[in-house]
């Protein structure tokens, strides 16, 4: 029997390339369920709205803290997107950002035992350019899961089940009552976070002056110096409106092709052909 899938991502100012990010999952999940983070998002991801494409405005939770006020969201809408997913009759749900692809390496990764609930996939890291275009078709060279330090999270992400009993437990996993959680290698995410000068400029100017605890509880502290630092450096910039400090400070992360040739042959990157991505290309 075939099992039905759908794809759910909380999705804040679309760039350029997100036709082609949709286009791309379509031929690996049977529904996405995208939430706009704004009326303005909305009003951009309408007319990517099909039969399989649910585009609604997501959740509008309010917080002085941006990165705390995006946590809060995706929850909420991913939740929402459980919901959903009972209506439509959906076996499993995964959950992603729009910098991530879901990369499937096994036809059969959906077909588990009954009493496993959640899967979780392992993610690697992009290489940053200085410049990246579209990313998806640029970005070949990642940073392979538990090889390398990574300048953000690590801790992969997971699809469930969807059935009672399961809600959304941050961006990374779902609280499951029942059943098992299991380590999936049938697929894994590609992270194309902070993978340009660009588009690490745009995410902590997004993000602004967050604390230094996640969810500003002061229980779990974000352990991630380049996190942190990104954010101490982009505010002294905008205080001043000088972002020669942004440029260098982001130089220092920049792959070059030597770099990335030696990475390969240590083994410590991935290559990703983009003949692998269909839906990035014509």
């Amino acid at each position: 029997m075939e099992l039905r899938r759908a794809l759910t991502a909380t999705i804040h100012g679309p760039q350029a390339h997100f036709p082609e990010w949709c286009r791309y999952h379509l031929s690996h999940f049977d529904v996405l369920l995208l939430w706009a983070d704004t009326p303005e998002d909305l009003a951009a991801m309408r007319p990517l709205a099909g039969k399989r494409i649910m585009v609604r405005q997501g959740a509008q939770i309010q917080h002085d803290s941006r990165l705390t006020r995006t946590l809060l969201r995706q929850d909420t809408n991913a939740n929402a997107a459980l919901v959903e997913c009972r209506k439509r009759g959906v076996d499993w749900l995964a959950h992603i950002d729009d910098d991530e692809v879901f990369r499937p390496l096994d036809p059969l990764l959906w077909h588990q035992n009954a009493d496993v609930a959640q899967l979780h996939f392992v993610n690697h890291e992009a290489c940053p350019r200085w410049v990246a275009g579209n990313p998806f078709e640029t970005i070949r060279h990642f940073k392979r899961s538990g090889r390398l330090p990574f300048l953000l999270y690590e801790g992969g992400k997971s699809a469930v089940r969807c059935r009672g009993g399961v809600g959304a437990d941050g961006p990374h996993r779902f609280d499951v009552s029942e059943g098992t959680s299991v380590l999936c290698p049938g697929a894994e995410i590609l992270h194309y976070g902070c993978c340009s000068y660009e588009a690490w400029l745009r995410k902590y100017l997004n993000l602004g002056s967050f604390s230094d605890w996640y969810l500003d509880e002061f229980r779990t502290p974000i352990t991630k110096r380049f996190h942190l630092e990104s954010r101490n450096v982009v505010q002294r910039c905008l205080s001043n409106w000088d972002f020669r400090p942004c440029e260098i400070f982001f130089s220092q992360f920049v792959w070059n092709d030597g770099d990335l040739q030696q990475g390969r042959l240590r083994g410590d990157l991935l290559y990703v052909p983009i003949s692998e991505l269909a839906g990035f290309v014509d």
